[in-house]
């Protein structure tokens, strides 16, 4: 006699089989299909895994939070450009019947992002959907997940530090962000109104910088430097830390980011960088013209193979002075 949970199964590929197409039984109770219905069956069972593992807080990293993501450029778009403009003019006391007016002007600068696709796939084997049928149970999640996160690995450097063999550079070493003039220098024994110092004068530098246009609003660390900033205090009469002081006092930083791709950024061997800027998508905007995106299952030899696919232009940086950026070792351990 056939079991309950056989027929089941039987009845999950009958759900998805194409019209006309066969699910049967043999006489030893195994469930035999045809490519048609096992390619069906493999597009619905991916279609709950993506239910399960396309949830951006699971998979996604840094980058997307740390700044505003753009949307807005055509998937077949292979260059997006934007223009850039510095004004210059001032008005002046005139006297009756002058006709000496000054004059102002704008300059406009054109840059265009490059484009990239990027793929990553994962797959079943005919054996993987035999098992699954004979278990009843679902596809695996993992590899759909590690597809997603793979993808997103790629995005996070593509956005940080660019594509180096393009010409192109990300959000951290962009040649156009000015440098902190002085090399920070944290341990354990820094005393806090030190780092504490350092951390107002870096934030200070791109109000002064931008002729008080811009004013920061976030602070990217490394590790490190978070770790010494939010640990070193003012003493046992006063635990609070540096870090959190600075942010009590500070009427520009309101949030604080610790960012993996910070360690050995920085110019000097061993240094890292940190990175205070305004959080707005006229300063700095991470461009994403196409999504991540999947292709039905491909039959390849033994195989149903899944193609994913997404455009991206990294990061473009449309007001540089509205960032600034500080190198320095920081040392959590002394």
């Amino acid at each position: 006699m056939i079991s309950l949970a056989t027929r089941m199964i039987a009845e999950r590929f009958h759900e998805v089989m194409p019209r006309g197409a066969m699910v049967h039984l043999d006489d030893h109770g195994f469930v035999r299909i045809d490519a048609a219905v096992a390619t069906a069956f493999i597009e619905q069972e991916l279609e709950y895994v993506k239910m399960r593992t396309y949830d951006i807080r699971r998979v996604a990293l840094k980058i997307r939070t740390l700044l505003p993501v753009s949307f807005e450029a055509h998937p077949g778009a292979e260059v997006i450009a934007y223009d850039s403009y510095d004004a210059y003019g001032e008005a002046k006391i005139v006297e009756s019947y002058s006709d000496d007016f000054p004059r102002v002007d704008a300059d406009k600068d054109r840059h265009r992002d490059v484009v990239f696709g990027l793929g990553i796939s994962y797959g079943f084997s005919v054996q993987d959907l035999r098992a699954i049928a004979m278990s009843g149970s679902r596809l695996d999640t993992q590899r759909p997940m590690q597809a997603r996160r793979g993808m997103e690995t790629k995005l996070e450097r593509i956005g940080a530090l660019g594509v180096p063999a393009k010409g192109t550079t990300g959000f951290i070493n962009n040649a156009d962000i000015p440098l902190f003039g002085s090399t920070l220098s944290w341990t354990m024994a820094t005393p806090a109104l030190t780092i504490m110092a350092d951390l107002q004068r870096i934030t200070q530098a791109v109000v002064i910088q931008s002729a008080d246009t811009w004013e920061p609003d976030t602070l990217a660390m490394s590790h490190d430097a978070y770790a010494v900033a939010s640990s070193v205090t003012f003493g046992s009469d006063s635990p609070i830390s540096a870090l959190a002081a600075f942010l009590r006092q500070s009427p520009y930083i309101k949030q604080v980011e610790q960012w993996a791709k910070l360690t050995g950024a920085g110019a000097g061997a061993g240094e890292d960088r940190l990175v205070v800027y305004k959080r707005d998508e006229d300063v700095a905007v991470l461009e994403i013209p196409q999504d991540y995106e999947e292709f039905p299952p491909e039959i390849k030899g033994l195989e149903f193979i899944t193609y994913g696919h997404m455009r991206a232009a990294g990061v473009s940086v449309k007001f540089p002075l509205a960032c600034q950026y500080a190198d320095g070792t920081f040392d959590p351990a002394s």
